[in-house]
């Protein structure tokens, strides 16, 4: 009998991710950002209905962004060489650019909605962007927490930090997830019209069991 009711409880979730995955395939993805909030989703099923194959182009859209699948070291190793050539300025220069994308993405947002989001909408923003881009491939969010002027993210896989070990170089002496952090803080400091500052705390590239950020403002 308690099995049965934890196969319910398991079809009966699958089925709300089914209809919120249908809801999101019908509309442009960022003015539902603030109408759908998906809290604790672990499940890919919920990009279902945002992935598409386009036969035409023969690329493949999670909405009007073209996703193009690489090996997960191939970044990690493109950054390493260039930090051996330039140095540091290379960390710099990548979450520069990245926090410049997530930047981009809170602009066109806040454009879609037409106006500057309250607090509360500002968090189910964070935590529908922040879900979405984990359950296609940016590692699985263990924890998001989000409070007045702080916000918390802890992911158990990365593929940055991984496709670092992979290179073979051990442990590294400092964080790895250049992009995904790079990101993270764009969107937060362009969602919030606040200066947002931050660090990775822990990063399974240097040996820690999570890759975890740490954001004020």
């Amino acid at each position: 009998m308690v099995a049965v009711v934890v196969i319910r409880g398991e079809l009966l979730g699958r089925l709300k991710l089914l209809v919120v995955a249908r809801r999101l395939s019908g509309r442009p993805l960022f003015r539902l950002l603030t109408e759908v909030e998906l809290k604790g989703v672990k499940d890919r099923i919920l990009v279902w209905g945002l992935v598409k194959f386009d036969k035409k182009r023969w690329k493949l859209q999670f909405r009007d962004i073209t996703i193009a699948p690489l090996h997960d070291y191939l970044l990690p190793s493109m950054i390493a060489d260039l930090e051996s050539q330039i140095g540091p300025v290379a960390r710099t220069l990548i979450i520069r650019y990245a926090k410049n994308v997530g930047l981009d993405d809170a602009k066109q947002i806040k454009e879609a909605i037409g106006r500057e989001l309250s607090p509360d909408e500002v968090k189910m923003v964070l935590r529908n962007m922040l879900t979405m881009w984990c359950l296609l491939g940016w590692g699985k969010l263990e924890r998001l927490e989000l409070g007045e002027n702080y916000l918390i993210a802890e992911r158990s896989t990365s593929f940055e930090a991984e496709g670092y070990l992979r290179l073979g170089k051990g442990f590294s002496k400092a964080p790895r997830c250049y992009v995904a952090f790079g990101y993270v803080l764009g969107l937060v400091e362009g969602l919030v019209s606040k200066k947002v500052d931050g660090k990775e705390t822990k990063c399974i590239a240097m040996g820690d069991d999570i890759c975890r950020f740490e954001l004020n403002w």
